[in-house]
């Protein structure tokens, strides 16, 4: 305890804290470590000194009492850090000595924050080998990995920092383990590697760090370790992809252009000891590094060109005559004198093959200049490659598809839909279809048609549904640190999901056991196209949209589809609360309460239009109460999608001309109790949205002062008790806050009442007046022509 006592008062000096932590042109706060390149190696925020030692010396006069209280230090912020890491990057020496004091469990100070780094990690990027000692000794584990691989060790050396590789690797002393009361496991980790394959060796030498080389060396490191990635580091890569693309960066001319790659290394020569002393190994690494640092291949042979002489040969060695007529030369510079070498001292100098150097050679001495010419490499067209003509038919007969949106993921993916009844092979067959009867060219192979097809667009088959959540889906793939962090919001997700499910399960059950109670589950089926058929022509064709507005009852098992194209209304808040309100209006006068079930849609059903419905519902129909419980976003599987289940099944094999095809369609999907559909068109929609504005003064404030987040609602209750308020929740389980929307009606004011949303069709799209083609040709049969004619078509 009088060490801890000690360390506090060391720690609350004022003195100690006011010299700060300088970060050159860093943010104020964060603290960094420089590599050798300069370029900042680490980045993280520095914890306020004043407010960190009067914490410690908290903790020094509460040891003994409280015995966990060591646990909110090691608490992770959002960024992972807890205070050891940001004491090491601050500096605060006697700080971290305090931290890792009190920890019960040398495992704690392993803890890695989302960048991967463990404190050891960050002791050596700030090149404190005091405390990278301390930790060693402490019990911190030196095989601990970054992001990359990295060691401790690996960081050191590739910043040569001796010191701190010395404090990694020293054997512990017996002075050293009164420190603590359990030595550190020994662990060989001088010859692991990274993530790239590089071992502690690698790294020195790239950095031409010679003395940390000499330490290895020292260490018994394997000097001679071949680079390249471990069976260990391969398990840990990327999984492959079934659509792999090309990767032109890695390429050889562009890696070339200054970006970031392993580097060559120069090979050793066998030369004479006078080539040795007059061109030393720094002075060949230099005329190495310069000669590949050229981009162009030219300027290497320019230097090949200008780093020799080519003359008559002086001595005849063979009897008859030889094919050699002269003599090359070779000269490397060293402080402005050119020094003969011979021709293995210089092709290994600039690692060449004698070929290369006889091309430059060769090439100069057709021209004459003293310079080679352009290189010619990789600039040339493939004799068998395929022109951007042909190609953009291609592009031209997948863009001739008309394509729809997503219909539950538009906000959250660029991606396009084409037909279900397509796919690549069926594409590529019609396809080949117009290449031989309309474009009389020859078609392309179908790997070019897939190629094209998975690379330039960014188009699907099948429309996403909601069945995965994202946010589960997302949590799953977190590490075990990352999900520790997340651990608590996706608790509470899960508990929304199960919340909202047995509250659907006990509205069920007391639905079916009293007649004045009614609960239902209401959801937009995803857009069912017309004309529906295998005709060729068709696929090309852009499509009328019909929409289905389900309502399943869950008591009696009923379903109420609500159906209309797009030439009478849309898919908005209104066209929604209309449906919803003819099917309150549709019930029995005996209901006195209703629950509403649906997805957290806030476009359709969570907004300020569809609460003013259900206002004027229990003010003007026989209802006293509307509950509207909202599933939890991801989890939003309700009785409904059954029937759009049964609808998709029914209409597989069944061609489909015309909205009305849907609905007789619709009808028939269930023999045993057949849903009932009610058609509608655009004189039944009701404006909504404008009524919310004339009755709804207030949308944002609750009774309590708070801000109303509509998209964080889980419950939504009105009543004809108040009609002028409505009761929400943010979660099932807690009570209810009150959002007064308007002021009490005075004596003499009428009724509002939501006017007609349309007074005439709203039409359709000008593009899609091509279905009227579709007639004549006869892909669609002749007597649908006078529904296609009767579209309007907006401007």
């Amino acid at each position: 305890m009088s060490d801890s006592l000690e360390c506090s008062k060391v720690v609350m000096e004022d003195s100690m804290f006011d010299s700060g932590f300088s970060s050159g042109s860093l943010h104020p706060g964060m603290c960094s470590s420089t590599e050798s390149s300069g370029r900042p190696a680490v980045q993280m925020p520095c914890s306020s000194s004043a407010g960190l030692s009067r914490e410690l010396g908290a903790l020094s006069l509460s040891d003994k009492l409280d015995p966990e209280a060591w646990r909110e230090y090691y608490e992770p912020d959002e960024d992972g850090d807890v205070q050891l890491h940001l004491a090491i990057a601050s500096g605060f020496v006697e700080v971290v000595y305090a931290l890792i004091r009190m920890v019960p469990d040398p495992e704690f100070l392993n803890i890695q924050n989302n960048h991967h780094y463990a404190p050891l990690h960050i002791a050596v990027l700030q090149n404190q080998p005091a405390l990278v000692r301390r930790l060693v000794i402490s019990g911190a584990r030196l095989d601990v990995r970054d992001r990359e691989g990295n060691t401790p060790l690996h960081l050191a050396a590739r910043r040569g920092l001796l010191e701190c590789g010395e404090a990694l690797l020293k054997s512990i002393s017996v002075s050293e383990l009164t420190l603590r009361s359990l030595p550190a496991v020994p662990v060989d980790i001088i010859d692991l590697r990274n993530a790239a394959g590089e071992t502690v060796v690698h790294l020195a030498t790239m950095g031409g760090h010679e003395d940390f080389l000499r330490f290895l060396s020292w260490n018994n490191a394997d000097i001679n370790a071949l680079e390249g990635r471990s069976v260990e580091n391969e398990n840990q890569g990327e999984q492959r992809g079934r659509k792999r693309q090309r990767n032109p960066d890695s390429w050889k001319e562009i890696s070339k252009k200054g970006s970031e790659y392993q580097a060559k290394a120069m090979p050793m020569a066998k030369t004479l000891m006078s080539q040795r002393e007059r061109l030393r190994k720094k002075t060949r690494q230099n005329i190495f590094d310069q000669f590949w640092s050229m981009v162009d291949v030219s300027r290497q042979k320019d230097f090949i060109i200008n780093h020799t002489v080519t003359t008559i040969k002086k001595r005849q060695t063979t009897q008859t005559e030889s094919k050699r007529k002269n003599s090359i030369e070779y000269r490397l510079t060293t402080q402005g004198d050119q020094i003969r070498t011979c021709k293995d001292f210089f092709l290994k100098t600039l690692d060449i093959t004698e070929k290369f150097a006889r091309s430059a050679l060769d090439g100069q001495s057709s021209i004459n200049l003293g310079i080679s010419p352009p290189s010619t490499h990789g600039k040339h067209a493939p004799a068998n490659k395929i022109s951007e003509k042909r190609k953009n038919l291609i592009r031209n007969h997948i863009n001739s598809f008309p394509t729809i949106e997503s219909h539950y993921c538009r906000k959250d993916t660029t991606r396009q839909y084409l037909g279900e009844n397509l796919n690549t092979s069926k594409m590529y067959d019609l396809y080949v279809s117009k290449c031989n009867n309309e474009w009389e060219v020859s078609a392309e192979k179908i790997s070019l048609y897939r190629h094209i097809f998975n690379t330039e667009f960014n188009l699907g088959f099948h429309q996403p549904t909601k069945d995965a959540c994202k946010y589960c889906e997302w949590f799953k793939g977190l590490n075990d640190h990352e999900k520790e962090v997340n651990l608590e919001e996706y608790n509470a997700h899960q508990n929304r999901k199960t919340q909202a499910r047995d509250q659907k399960e006990e509205d069920k059950r007391q639905a079916q056991q009293e007649s004045t109670f009614m609960a239902v589950t209401f959801d937009l089926e995803q857009v069912l196209t017309t004309p529906w058929s295998n005709v060729s022509s068709l696929f090309y064709s852009r499509k009328l949209s019909t929409y289905n507005l389900t309502v399943y009852e869950l008591g009696s098992k009923a379903a109420n589809c609500y159906m209309w194209h797009e030439g009478e209304g849309g898919r908005g808040s209104c066209e929604i609360s209309t449906c919803v309100f003819r099917y309150l209006s549709s019930l029995s006068s005996n209901i006195d309460h209703v629950v509403l079930y649906s997805d957290t849609c806030g476009g359709q059903n969570r907004n300020a239009g569809f609460s003013a419905m259900c206002l004027h519902a229990v003010k003007d129909l026989p209802i006293s109460i509307i509950d509207h419980k909202f599933m939890e976003s991801g989890h939003s599987q309700m009785e409904c999608d059954s029937v759009h289940a049964a609808i998709e099944t029914a209409r597989k094999n069944v061609p489909v001309y015309s909205p009305q095809g849907y609905y007789t369609l619709v009808r028939m999907a269930r023999k045993t109790k057949p849903y009932e559909v009610i058609e509608l068109g655009h004189a039944d929609f009701l404006d909504f949205k404008s009524l919310s504005q004339q009755t709804m003064r207030n949308k944002t404030k609750d009774s309590e002062g708070g801000s109303v987040r509509w998209q964080k609602i889980k419950w939504m209750r009105y009543t004809k008790e108040n009609p002028r308020c409505i009761q929400f929740k943010y979660e099932m389980s807690e009570e209810f806050h009150v959002l007064e929307v308007g002021k009490q009606k005075t004596r003499g004011s009428h009724a509002i009442e939501p006017k007609k949303l349309n007074n005439s069709p709203p039409g359709i799209s000008a593009l899609k007046k091509n279905l009227l083609t579709l007639c004549t040709n006869g892909s669609i049969p002749s007597s649908y022509l006078d529904f296609y004619q009767s579209l309007k078509a907006s401007e």
